[in-house]
């Protein structure tokens, strides 16, 4: 009988949204963060770059700042022209004569090494929750917003339906208005789930979504990556 009550509680619970995020046990300060560049600071030679991280993780990191804007002051050069960009950045705080008197309310921080985070179209990628990439041809920039829903049918349950997850994701052509796609991992024309989208001459699709709910593993909202192929419309 409590087999059966687990099963029929992991089913109810599978058709609510995914409403929150847990904590994320990841030690960032041991790799890269993801950030993009949203602005230049003519005055200090430098661009401004926001984390889209684990907010309170790069708060211990690097300090708090409005927005989780931060002054990357020895960043500047080709990416100053290119806000929109995302990067993954090996980063810590600016110390001593590093920090120029110019750097205003961002905290001043020290980039050691950086990595552009680009997609090909007719290639699978993954993309984590919150974070955004760009196009080869610097033509298209892609963000995954949010999980939708995650009604999927946990592993080793037994469920009368398979269940579905969804994802919104945001699609930018250079200077456009970004577009707003909703996809999901099963098609069904009556109930309005579609597990592909078409944007200018793009076909985006989402081919999965990861990690798969499990009833052993309890993962975190931050561990959500979407597999996505981009195809140009023949």
């Amino acid at each position: 009988m409590k087999t059966v009550n687990y099963i029929f509680a992991s089913i109810i619970l599978s058709f609510l949204p995914f409403l929150g995020g847990c904590h994320n046990d990841t030690d960032l300060s041991e790799g890269y963060l993801t950030a993009v560049i949203t602005g230049y600071n003519p005055t200090c030679g430098a661009c401004i770059l926001t984390f889209t991280d684990n907010d309170k993780e790069v708060e211990r990191l690097l300090g708090i700042s409005e927005k989780n804007n931060y002054l990357a002051v020895n960043l500047n050069g080709d990416l100053s022209t290119q806000p929109g960009r995302p990067i993954k950045v090996k980063v810590r705080k600016a110390t001593g004569n590093e920090i120029p008197a110019c750097s205003g309310n961002y905290p001043a921080v020290f980039v050691i090494d950086y990595i552009s985070i680009t997609f090909s179209y007719e290639q699978e990628f993954e993309i984590p929750v919150k974070g955004s990439v760009l196009s080869k041809d610097e033509k298209y920039l892609l963000r995954f917003d949010s999980v939708l829903t995650d009604s999927r049918c946990p592993e080793g349950v037994y469920c009368f339906w398979q269940g579905i997850a969804g994802v919104r994701l945001t699609i930018t052509q250079n200077h456009f208005a970004p577009e707003t796609l909703d996809l999901y991992t099963w098609n069904s024309e009556r109930m309005n789930y579609c597990d592909s989208a078409e944007y200018k001459n793009l076909i985006i699709r989402l081919l999965e979504l990861n990690p798969y709910p499990s009833t052993k593993v309890r993962y975190g909202y931050d561990s959500y990556k979407a597999k996505i192929l981009i195809t140009l419309k023949k």
